[in-house]
């Protein structure tokens, strides 16, 4: 029993070790690899085969929502001190042919979910092991990746203020099919918190 104990103390000791050293030199070395994931995918601009899935971004709190599917020109206004929640849906345009997997078909740049103030200055950087996902049992399903702008305790991390977010995504339009075809798409949300 005492070995045990002393073997589970220590993988624990271990795995705090790995998992609480960080900053922003873990944060580098991550995005490097993004970085690398993204560039290797080659996406043909000449592709004109009939995509199967589509994907947009909302960013929703309790009282307001913005979504690139309707998008307005004037930038949304959330309530401060309301969470704020940053999504990516994928979603079948044509049926179910297959099913969508983030990990397999969907690439993004460092940029993904950062938040940035007006000026063009980095305020929040996603915590990489905090992204969720979720498969809506809809008809078709859905897909979704999200991320939540909350501490522990369910607090907004987001001060008054203007900001914006802005990344670039690849995705595989047809999932699963002999043949990849791979989409570019930008998205650049403005929004205010009051």
């Amino acid at each position: 029993m005492k070995t045990k104990l002393f073997f589970l103390s220590a993988l624990l000791l271990a795995m705090l070790g790995v998992f609480g050293c960080g900053g922003d030199d873990e944060w580098e070395e991550y995005a490097q690899n993004l970085d690398k994931e993204f560039e290797q995918i080659v996406v043909d601009e000449s592709d004109t085969s009939e995509d199967v899935i589509g994907l947009h971004l909302n960013i929703l709190s309790f009282s307001e929502k913005v979504s690139t599917i309707d998008p307005e020109t004037a930038p949304k206004v959330f309530t401060a001190g309301e969470p704020i929640t940053f999504s990516i849906i994928v979603r079948y345009l044509h049926g179910m042919k297959n099913p969508f997997w983030f990990t397999d078909e969907f690439k993004t740049d460092r940029e993904f979910f950062c938040i940035y103030s007006e000026e063009g200055k980095l305020v929040k950087r996603p915590d990489r092991n905090k992204f969720k996902t979720f498969i809506e049992q809809s008809n078709p399903p859905s897909y979704n990746i999200y991320y939540n702008w909350v501490d522990d305790d369910w607090n907004s991390l987001l001060p008054a203020g203007d900001y914006y977010t802005k990344f670039s995504v690849k995705y595989n339009a047809r999932p699963k099919e002999e043949k990849e075809h791979w989409r570019l798409k930008n998205f650049e949300v403005h929004f205010k918190i009051r």
